[in-house]
């Protein structure tokens, strides 16, 4: 029996989809910007400093952080948080379209991120991590 390549087709299941799609994306750095942590609310000046904190600790501890040592430099930053809204906030980000693992203990981030400034008024320099 002879086949005719051009007419064969494949399909990919939805959870191969998702794996294709971070391990093609995940070599393109990530742009950032202060503004995408939090766009509605009466609080979201403090749910953008407090994700910006989150994400700084697991980039500067090599993108891989315990939620108690994200919990421990949100407390250096005066900001006390439960370790369920590390985890909330952890989700958030992955929802954004960041490549990351949340395990039961912490986090690992796969993607390499850009991080700007609040705004162009406030802070013109971009912030790589």
């Amino acid at each position: 029996m002879k086949t005719d390549i051009e007419n064969v087709f494949y399909t990919m299941s939805k959870t191969g989809e998702v794996a294709f799609f971070k391990a093609s994306n995940s070599k393109i750095e990530k742009i950032v910007s202060y503004e995408m942590f939090a766009t509605k609310g009466s609080d979201r000046e403090y749910l953008r400093l407090r994700r910006s904190i989150i994400l700084k600790a697991i980039i500067e501890n090599k993108n891989k952080a315990s939620f108690l040592k994200i919990q421990k430099v949100l407390k250096a930053n005066s900001l006390d948080e439960s370790i369920e809204t590390i985890k909330d906030d952890a989700i958030g980000f992955v929802n954004l379209g960041l490549n990351m693992e949340i395990e039961s203990e912490s986090i690992l981030l796969k993607d390499t991120i850009a991080v700007y400034g609040k705004s162009k008024e406030t802070n013109k320099k971009e912030l790589r991590c």
